[in-house]
């Protein structure tokens, strides 16, 4: 295991309730486990490297349904093997040279969703603003949490932000114009919102007892955001039951068309900055090749995301639901981590070693009898 990995080669383990951050968990774990796994001599590390797409030998997606010789192909010399006892096949980018890596057994997803690209877009009903598609290709929207104090800071202090979303990702924007606001009261957001009250996921406080570092952490997103949505939050002004109808580039920042809900005649407003932290999306890219079954709300596995959404909806109240909902109808592919939720954000790091821990035992009874639990 990685606890065990990590005292035989001298590493200290992070401690199991802290609350670490991209950066920390980076330097603190992955990087010592990067080393460790390099020392094994039986793990290859491709740094730099973006998985394309995945494939199936020759093989259509249409072809040899769920494993089986149902619709195999005939008079294919290339495809004379199941869906199941066939390879796959990666186009990989490697430092801007494309190649195919073959011969793979099993393919485990974990490329996650939060990147720019993969940003929900921020318009009304979930469709790009006017112009939102042009003014993003260009990088000069925010579709990520900015570092606001540190390396993101002079974007920010003394100038006027448009901030899009209620979840805790847009709290935590809030948090930090907070503390700009206090070195240059200058520094100003309009923070629109579908609903007319904007609090974060529901949480249950009393499931934090003991865990100081959550508490402290999450008390705080909430506190300020609902203190931003009465009006308390200096520099901080709330557009409830709005929506971004339109974006236009100008010269020194943007010119952005708000709509809301009672009011018959739209705003338009300036603004230098525009961050949108409506949550993000798989890349279904990678496997569209593969015949992954997936939930038509979020876009996640389907027998994990019917199960998420018929859960509690209190984010730390996600809990490892059973190997046998990480399956879908292709043999020995499996999506981990948080692109296993899809659009749903109420994913924890917990959940995702969980979910890792199962599917290391499927891949070893698939490789042993060609067949994974449910799939």
């Amino acid at each position: 295991s990685g606890r065990e990995a990590f005292r035989k080669h001298g590493f200290e383990l992070p401690r199991e309730r802290d609350f670490p951050t991209g950066r920390e968990l980076v330097d603190e774990y992955l990087s010592p486990l990067l080393h460790i796994l390099r020392k094994s001599g039986r793990c290859h590390v491709h740094l730099n490297t973006e998985v394309i797409s995945v494939g199936r030998g020759a093989l259509l997606k249409t072809e040899s349904l769920n494993g089986t010789d149902f619709l195999m192909p005939e008079n294919k010399p290339m495809c004379g093997e199941l869906r199941c006892n066939t390879p796959f096949r990666l186009l990989v980018c490697q430092e801007g040279k494309e190649c195919y890596y073959d011969q793979f057994d099993c393919v485990a997803d974990c490329s996650g969703v939060y990147c720019p690209e993969n940003a929900n877009w921020s318009g009304m009903g979930g469709l790009p603003a006017l112009n939102e598609r042009r003014l993003r290709s260009t990088g000069r929207l925010w579709t990520t949490i900015p570092d606001l104090l540190g390396a993101d800071r002079s974007r920010f202090l003394g100038r006027r932000t448009l901030l899009v979303g209620s979840g805790l990702s847009a709290s935590t924007v809030l948090a930090g114009i907070e503390q700009l606001h206090k070195f240059d009261g200058a520094t100003h957001v309009l923070w629109v919102t579908r609903g007319q009250e904007a609090t974060p996921h529901s949480i249950d406080f009393a499931a934090l007892h003991g865990q100081n570092c959550w508490h402290a952490a999450i008390s705080a997103l909430h506190e300020i955001s609902s203190r931003a949505s009465q009006g308390h939050v200096p520099g901080v002004k709330h557009f409830a039951g709005g929506a971004v109808r339109e974006i236009e580039n100008s010269e020194n920042g943007f010119w952005v068309v708000l709509e809301q809900a009672g009011c018959s005649t739209p705003v338009t407003e300036h603004f230098d900055e525009y961050v949108s932290c409506v949550g993000y999306r798989p890349n279904a890219s990678l496997y569209e090749e593969l015949q992954v079954d997936q939930c038509y709300a979020l876009q996640a596995p389907k027998a994990l995301a019917s199960t998420l959404l018929s859960r509690n909806k209190n984010i730390l109240k996600q809990i490892y639901l059973g190997a046998g909902l990480l399956t879908n109808p292709e043999p020995g592919f499996f999506i981990l981590g948080h692109k296993a939720y899809g659009r749903h954000s109420a994913f924890l790091l917990k959940a995702g070693h969980e979910q890792v821990k199962a599917v290391l035992s499927l891949m070893a009874d698939f490789l042993n009898t060609g067949v994974s639990e449910g799939g």
